[in-house]
């Protein structure tokens, strides 16, 4: 098992002459960083307790691996290992060309690998979701459950039988659309705090736009807003984009249990995520809801713990350790 920390000021001085590179932000080293058997590098940030029950952590599309430093407390109390994951091209995992979710899951798989980590759980928020339910169908003997923080974006979802699904000009057209648009915002972004969080603000809930004010809420999330952008537009568009592409496969075809928590606030977009939310749950075969009332979609920042609490029943792992 190789480790490739020696890559990481390579990475760095090559981005000296992007436009992010100009910001005044200091980038952190990966906790770990690795070369897979495709060539692939992927970095990855341990939040939690080193020796807990394993989860991996796919960020928001857009974000990085450092949105899990807002779970790391509520999960070392609780005895989990949370291994957050880059993808391809955000942060310190470098970029590659895809437009499957699969692609990265099986990255995800060899990592895992190499940590000697057989079995595991997967913890996503937002649009990660996409990436856990793609690792959940490649592998379903190795996933035990998933947990999904604010709802998977209702733009991934199609009809059941995707094989006589006809794809419309629209489903082709927006992911590269949307690539498009968030190169150029972040080609010619560079904003400080507070200007940088302050677009976020303005299509939350009330009780988000509390949670985001909150001065070390706003650092964290600069913080991982810049390291997203590290290597400049190309990963964070791709990510993003992911978003808009329909899934590959079916749901039922999904085994893995994933339990979906949202906050059921006064945002704009409460609505559309609970849309969504009920065509997964109906078509799945094993998922369900946990709807905060008076929450928005940030309602992790203050209620992770009850999440954690409200884990499903221990794994093999977790009985292991109480013996």
């Amino acid at each position: 098992m190789q480790q490739l920390q020696h890559l990481w000021p390579l990475s760095r001085q090559s981005k000296a002459a992007s436009p992010e590179a100009r910001c005044t932000f200091q980038s952190p080293q990966p906790s770990g960083l690795f070369k897979l058997s495709n060539s692939h590098i992927i970095a990855f940030e341990e939040y939690g307790d080193p020796s807990g029950e394993p989860w991996l952590y796919f960020h928001e599309g857009g974000n990085s691996r450092l949105e899990c430093a807002f779970f790391h407390s509520a999960a070392k109390a609780r005895g989990l290992r949370l291994l957050a994951i880059d993808r391809p091209g955000i942060g310190g995992s470098s970029f590659y060309r895809t437009d499957s979710a699969s692609a990265f899951a099986r990255d995800a798989l060899e990592l895992s690998d190499r940590l000697q980590i057989n079995q595991f759980s997967v913890l996503s928020h937002g649009s990660g979701g996409v990436f856990s339910l793609a690792l959940a169908h490649l592998a379903p003997q190795r996933v035990t459950q998933q947990v999904n923080l604010g709802g998977l974006p209702g733009s991934v979802l199609g009809p059941d039988n995707l094989a006589r699904r006809k794809v419309t000009w629209w489903d082709g057209i927006t992911p590269p659309l949307i690539k498009a648009l968030v190169q150029l915002r972040v080609n010619f972004s560079c904003q400080p705090l507070p200007e940088f969080i302050k677009p976020l603000l303005q299509p939350l809930s009330r009780a988000d736009s509390r949670l985001l004010n909150k001065p070390r809420v706003r650092q964290t999330l600069e913080l991982d807003r810049r390291e997203a952008v590290r290597q400049g537009a190309k990963g964070i568009a791709q990510d993003i984009a992911m978003g808009f592409r329909k899934l590959e496969f079916s749901l039922a075809a999904v085994e893995v249990p994933l339990v979906i928590w949202q906050g059921r606030s006064d945002g704009p977009s409460a609505a559309s995520a609970t849309s969504a939310t009920s065509y997964l749950i109906g078509r799945l075969p094993a998922a369900r809801c946990h709807e905060l009332p008076f929450r928005g979609y940030y309602f992790f920042l203050q209620d992770i713990d009850a999440v954690f609490a409200r884990l499903s029943k221990p794994s093999a792992f977790s009985r292991r350790l109480a013996a």
